[in-house]
């Protein structure tokens, strides 16, 4: 009832301001005419009584008749030019507050002119005055009961004194009939004003409705003259009866080409039967239906359209034929499959996206359930990816991938899932592979060999032949037991293992090694987030020459965790390199030397040094390290010749005709190279005869066996006189003993670094280091 009447009430206000509106305007309209009536009326009984009355009180009233008509009058002529301007209330209030007054002024009159006069005859005629104003007032104000009652009380109650004055059994008749006759009157006009409400509401009513007929004609003729739906009205033996030019637009057939053709006229021919099956059942049942189908245009173009069927009938219930609405979806249906193609599979490769894969996870998870029968998630990520897009750029990086995409596809079953997860990982989904765990690790097993044997290859990218490999992590599930994002994470974890193990390999999730990959997750997200300079800080180790001279020092990190404590560089930087925070943490680093430098040249006492800044292999290979190692130098006005780039001999085996373009124009601009940790790769001679380098780096591995192992000693003396042939310089890391000193210095190596020197120290401790004699340790 209260959402009913809730409903309603909106219906009843309107109801109510239309009625209060017309009344206004009756009130307002019948106006003038009054005032013309009222003023003959005054006249006549100012000139007959005009020997009866006091001429001060006659002139007296008169004066308060043209004031009050007067103003009534204005008040009017206000109203028909601003009532749009005020509320319908307040000209309601305006109107009854001048009857009133007007009232009062007839009343006056009556009391004044019947206490002035004795005579019957002009008590009698101001009486009739009084009846007849009253009478026409009362039929005149009908339409408003307030107003009726305002004026004809005012006149009575004021008027009825007068009659008293005289004590006469005729003006006491008088008063009694006319106040009989105002009661009649007031009854009469009530009535007259509920019917002349009824007439309004109507009115009003009848107005409304022809208006929403009016409108509602006019929308259909709007909609069927201008409708982009096909309007098709078809017979009982289903031929065009009717056809408006939308349906010309969508099939191409004009209005007297459509008409009378049978609807097999626009289906194609595989599901003409089907849909006139249907409409024929429609007719028979005289049902509605809606639908979308394939349909044929005047062009043999296949559509794709939306049609709604009515069946039509006659005034006696019969069914005459169809009514339809068709509509144009071609478009709409091709994005709709766009964008569940995009929402679904990965536009690179045309392999289903990870949405995809979830979904068939989730079934494969209900399948095995039920059949008791294993299935495998294999992780799959691309050793080294991030090198092809460092080198050659990320179009060359998608190439790649599409082509190991088509490999995948290869070396797969059909009903296998083959998806692309994300970047350079891929996931795979092979069902139903063994009823019991070890026979389903050994087919999964068999799998990753063939994945691994048949991705590791070279692939020619554009002009550039690009070798790559996988890792790949195995996770085996068996019905509901895990979640598919369980599934997803172990996988993704034997993956991490598999590349922490020397990548190109697989590995099976095993909940033993869970924390250590964890915890190496929770430090890269750590690493993400730390700060240079306050996480990441900057340590300097001392680099001397045979006379014990300071000739500058390496910058090596260290990372202050705010949880484990103090990380060595061992720990962080494969991490930091096998993910793109090497390149934030690498130029934060050339620019910390760079800045250092400039403080040292403006020191006659540090002017001399060198400082020596590791370089990784992604970080070298980037396509602006150039320019970002000239910038530093620049934002910071330091000499490049007092900056020594350190790069490691696994960079010299990639590209090497970029790598030597790249040294020649850092040396172009003084800044020096040398080649760290010689000896542990896989470097020929001949290749560093390739690299116009400044210095090579004995690593501390042989330095350390060098005084017990004949090799190592050999392989050092090499060294040396290699690099004195070839005008480089040689400084050894990991001195720790005067013997070893001696040694190297015996067979030609005069530069050093080590513990025998100094141990890495933050910057403050390196100052003081500069400022006091060398001493060994």
């Amino acid at each position: 009832m209260d959402a009913k009447a809730a409903a309603e009430r909106p219906v009843k206000q309107d109801e109510k301001t239309a009625l209060q509106a017309e009344i206004i305007n009756m009130l307002f309209g019948s106006n003038l005419k009054s005032f013309i009536v009222a003023s003959l009326v005054a006249i006549t009984l100012a000139y007959v009584e005009y020997d009866q009355v006091n001429n001060i009180i006659l002139f007296g009233w008169c004066v308060i008749f043209c004031f009050v008509y007067g103003l009534r009058f204005c008040t009017t002529l206000y109203f028909q030019r601003h009532s749009a301007n005020y509320p319908t209330d307040y000209w309601l209030n305006i109107f009854r507050l001048s009857t009133l007054a007007c009232g009062m002024a007839w009343g006056f009159a009556g009391y004044y002119f019947l206490s002035e006069t004795n005579e019957v005859a002009h008590k009698a005629f101001i009486t009739l005055v009084i009846v007849g104003v009253t009478g026409g007032a009362m039929v005149v104000y009908a339409v408003d009961a307030i107003t009726s009652k305002l004026f004809s009380g005012s006149i009575y109650l004021l008027s009825l004194p007068g009659f008293f004055t005289n004590e006469t059994e005729l003006s006491l008749a008088m008063a009694i009939l006319l106040a009989v006759y105002i009661v009649y009157i007031s009854i009469a006009s009530t009535n007259l004003g509920k019917k002349l409400h009824e007439n309004i509401l109507l009115h009003h009513a009848a107005i409304k409705q022809q208006e929403e007929i009016e409108k509602l004609s006019q929308h259909q003729r709007i909609h069927l003259d201008h409708t982009p739906m096909g309007v098709i009205e078809w017979d009982l033996n289903l031929c065009v009866v009717s056809w408006n030019a939308a349906a010309q637009e969508i099939f191409g057939y004009s209005q007297d080409e459509a008409r009378h053709q049978h609807a097999s006229f626009i289906l194609p021919l595989d599901i003409q039967h089907q849909v006139l099956q249907k409409m024929h059942k429609l007719i028979s049942e005289g049902n509605s239906t809606h639908c979308q189908n394939e349909n044929l245009t005047k062009e043999h173009e296949i559509i794709y359209c939306e049609w709604t069927y009515t069946a039509l009938r006659d005034s006696e219930n019969q069914v005459v034929g169809l009514a339809t609405l068709v509509q144009n979806k071609t478009e709409f249906k091709k994005n709709q499959d766009e964008i569940q193609y995009l929402a679904y599979y990965d536009t690179l490769t045309d392999l289903p996206n990870r949405r995809l894969l979830t979904d068939r996870v989730t079934h494969a998870i209900h399948s095995s359930s039920r059949n008791k029968s294993y299935c495998a998630i294999f992780f799959i990520d691309l050793d080294n990816f991030k090198n092809i897009n460092d080198l050659h750029g990320h179009s060359a990086g998608d190439m790649l991938l599409k082509s190991v995409s088509t490999r995948l596809k290869t070396l797969l079953r059909e009903e296998d899932t083959i998806a692309r997860f994300g970047g350079d990982e891929f996931v795979i989904l092979v069902e139903n592979i063994g009823e019991t765990l070890g026979k389903s690790k050994k087919i999964a097993e068999l799998i990753s060999n063939k994945i691994i044997n048949g991705i590791s290859d070279i692939y020619s990218i554009g002009n550039v032949q690009y070798r790559t490999s996988c890792s790949i992590g195995i996770c085996n599930f068996l019905g509901d037991t895990l979640s598919v994002n369980e599934i997803f994470k172990r996988a993704d974890n034997a993956m991490f293992q598999a590349k922490s193990d020397g990548r190109s390999c697989f590995r099976f999730f095993d909940e033993k090694l869970q924390p250590s990959i964890e915890f190496k997750a929770s430090l890269e997200n750590d690493l993400r987030d730390a700060i240079f300079d306050r996480d990441i800080i900057p340590y300097f180790q001392p680099q001397v020459n045979h006379r014990h001279e300071l000739i500058g020092a390496e910058i090596l990190l260290r990372w202050q965790h705010p949880k484990h404590g103090m990380i060595s560089p061992a720990e962080f930087i494969p991490i930091a390199e096998d993910s793109d925070i090497i390149h934030r943490i690498g130029t934060e680093v050339l620019q910390s030397a760079c800045k250092q430098l400039a403080i040292w040249q403006n020191n006659p006492e540090t002017a001399h040094l060198v400082l020596s800044v590791n370089i990784s292999a992604r970080q070298f290979m980037q396509k602006n390290f150039v320019e970002t190692v000239l910038s530093s130098i620049q934002i910071y006005h330091c000499s490049g010749s007092r900056l020594r780039l350190e790069i490691t001999e696994s960079l010299m085996l990639k590209n090497i005709n970029e790598l030597a373009t790249k040294i020649e124009k850092l040396r172009s601009y003084g800044i020096t190279l040398s080649l760290d940790d010689f000896g542990t790769g896989y470097s020929s001679l001949s290749i560093l005869r390739s690299f116009p380098l400044d210095e090579i780096k004995i690593d501390k591995s042989f330095v350390d066996h060098m005084l017990e192992n004949a090799n190592d000693a050999h392989i050092i003396r090499t060294v040396i006189n290699m690099s004195n042939h070839m005008g480089m310089t040689v400084i050894a890391e990991g001195v720790e003993t005067e013997a070893q000193e001696a040694f190297l210095a015996e067979n030609g190596c005069l530069n050093y670094q080590g513990y025998l020197f100094g141990k890495p120290m933050p910057l403050d401790d390196f100052s003081d280091y500069i400022k006091k004699p060398l001493s060994l340790h």
